[in-house]
């Protein structure tokens, strides 16, 4: 489902721009609505009238009339972000349907830190401004010799319409997301133009001090972390998913049961070491380096 609905990696974006201009009428190479239109239900976007895609078209086409690859990616990304905002997917537990809904009825708690060695910037996103978020872009360098702002995404809860709006804001492999969604055991791959990392993680609940004297039996919780490094060719974007493991409350019987953003002391750790310093080394590493501090 996700590969057919959600599949905006650059390769697959690139695949059906040249298909587009391959089927294309005119010799010149100009795309009409018609054709736009056909491309983009290739991706998923179907219901859209000729009369909305020719204001489109007339708001992002250059004067030559030529359709450019970024320019197509810009449209479908922000008509599927707009999709996703205005039917977002519900989870039926068997697949993703979608259904009207509300707005603000995800749950979004986005911990955002944007990065490079002369500066970090760090944000909290809630429902309230996620839009705002997904629409926008992170800020450019003030300074000709400073680098750019390198970004640090993390979903300290899952919401499965905040991880889709993620998904298309930064072009993630819908095999990775589905990794995401059914918590696949612990790897390391590539899917694509995009390095994917999963971890089965243990971690005590409460303070470790607590058990030392033998008195009081240890407790730990499961959690499914997921990591993206995405952005080719500067891999400049990192997305981390954490969520409470599933499948823990059967390998673990008598395990405790926690919020998932109490026990992320590892997210608290690296943020730390992400902002603590004016100048840092740390800072430095690119997108994939920051992961393993």
């Amino acid at each position: 489902v996700l590969e057919e609905w959600f599949d905006v990696t650059s390769e697959r974006v690139a695949e059906v721009y040249s298909d587009m201009f391959k089927a294309s009428l005119d010799p010149e190479g100009g795309i009409s609505v018609h054709e736009l239109g056909e491309s983009l239900r290739h991706c998923g976007l179907a219901g859209l009238d000729d009369a909305a895609l020719a204001c489109v078209m007339e708001a992002v086409r250059p004067r030559n009339g030529k359709l450019k690859l970024a320019e197509f990616e810009t449209i479908l990304s922000r008509l599927k972000l707009g999709q996703l905002f205005a039917c977002p997917p519900g989870v039926g537990g068997k697949g993703l349907g979608t259904s009207p809904c509300a707005p603000g009825s995800m749950a979004v708690h986005l911990s955002v830190v944007d990065y490079n060695s002369h500066q970090c910037i760090t944000r909290e996103i809630t429902d309230a401004r996620f839009r705002e978020f997904c629409f926008g872009h992170r800020s450019r360098p003030q300074k000709r010799n400073e680098t750019p702002l390198v970004r640090w995404a993390h979903l300290t809860e899952f919401d499965l319409t905040a991880l889709l709006c993620l998904t298309v804001k930064y072009s993630l492999h819908p095999l990775g997301v589905e990794d995401v969604i059914e918590q696949c055991p612990t790897k390391i791959d590539r899917y694509g133009c995009n390095y994917f990392a999963a971890v089965e993680q243990l971690c005590l609940v409460g303070d470790p001090a607590a058990y030392s004297g033998g008195q009081m039996p240890v407790r730990v919780v499961g959690l499914h972390v997921a990591a993206f490094c995405s952005g080719p060719p500067l891999f400049d974007t990192v997305l981390t998913v954490a969520q409470p493991d599933r499948s823990f409350a059967n390998d673990w019987p008598g395990g405790a049961c926690d919020q998932p953003g109490r026990t992320q002391s590892w997210a608290e750790r690296l943020r730390q070491r992400l902002t603590s310093a004016p100048r840092s080394r740390l800072r430095e590493r690119r997108g994939g380096g920051g992961l393993l501090p």
